[in-house]
């Protein structure tokens, strides 16, 4: 065997190797158990809820409204729609985000009232991450946000619409 073909083998076996490496690692998100969206009332009729999510893919919806804080409802989605939120998680960097998103100065460094406050929780097999972001968080007065920010709120949304909350969504009525 020449030098030539000796080089490009070692060149072989190292690309191998390595990829052989990376395809036993998994990213943060792929030890996702379980997830969960939970939406504060605000001054007005903002809808309350709590919606969890399983791996397997069992959906439970909590109405937090102060009218109907009894209402529960169950229901399922695909594992598969799960294993897609998770790597929307991923695409949107969610678990790089501070765990109070009005908190850092470069996210919210302008505040409104009067907006709710979602909360995400990924419980992981090891660990949980809960980024608390309040809705009146923006850039300007003129209400834009930034793209890290916007991510996580399209992520946000995209939990809702997955598992069709808005069927067990009611504005909470003014006290």
């Amino acid at each position: 065997m020449s030098c030539r073909h000796l080089e490009l083998l070692i060149v072989i076996l190292a690309v191998v190797g390595a990829n052989g490496a990376c395809a036993g690692t998994r990213p943060p998100m792929a030890a996702l158990d379980s997830l969960a969206l939970e939406r504060t009332s605000c001054f007005g009729t903002c809808p309350a809820y709590r919606l969890s999510v399983t791996r397997s893919g069992i959906v439970v919806f909590a109405s937090r409204n102060h009218d109907d804080t009894a209402r529960v409802a169950r229901d399922s989605i695909s594992p598969s729609s799960v294993v897609w939120l998770r790597d929307e998680a991923d695409r949107h960097g969610v678990l790089r985000l501070p765990a109070v998103i009005a908190d850092d100065h470069s996210l919210c460094p302008d505040r409104a009232t009067d907006h709710p406050t979602v909360t995400v929780s990924l419980f992981l097999h090891d660990r949980m991450y809960r980024i608390t972001d309040y809705h009146g968080c923006f850039l300007r007065s003129d209400h834009s946000t930034a793209s890290a920010l916007d991510g996580l709120r399209h992520f946000e949304a995209e939990i809702d619409s997955v598992t069709q909350s808005s069927r067990w969504v009611r504005p909470n009525r003014l006290r």
